[in-house]
């Protein structure tokens, strides 16, 4: 659900507002900033908590893909000083529910074997198998679970 669409609702929400106390709805923006205050250790309790709530098999797939940033707004990038061109996100997801079990971003390049050696040893306990093409095929890679 997006948040503006949450905002409207709730504000149709009278009774849920009086039961948590809410008085003024927050501002759009004040999600986003709340967002960015969390640290990553934060983020990855969040979705360990959320990934205990449902049913997963075992099986994990592996992938890594890129995102060009070079159609961000030229006056946002400039104002935040942002100079990024290009992120790098690898995902480890579990494929009976098709849910992230984690997650890996950053802006600079980085050998994939480190960042998936690092997202499997930290689910360790939910890979049973693991499914990745050609890149993943490393004998780093099939020793993690066996050591």
């Amino acid at each position: 659900m997006a948040y503006w669409t949450f905002l409207e609702e709730l504000i149709e929400m009278r009774r849920i507002r009086k039961a948590i106390n809410l008085t003024e709805l927050p501002a759009p923006s004040a999600l986003c900033k709340a967002f960015d205050r969390l640290e990553m250790a934060v983020w990855r309790v969040l979705l360990k908590l959320s990934i205990s709530l449902l049913p997963i098999n075992g099986i994990a797939g592996i992938d890594t893909s890129g995102f060009d940033r070079s159609h961000a707004s030229k006056y946002y990038t400039k104002r935040t000083k942002l100079t990024i061109q290009q992120l790098k996100v690898t995902l480890l997801f579990d494929t009976k529910v098709t849910l992230i079990l984690d997650l890996h971003v950053t802006t600079i390049r980085r050998h994939g074997m480190q960042i998936a050696s690092s997202l499997i040893n930290r689910n360790a306990a939910e890979v049973g198998v693991l499914l990745g093409d050609k890149g993943y095929d490393d004998q780093q890679i099939r020793t993690i679970g066996t050591a």
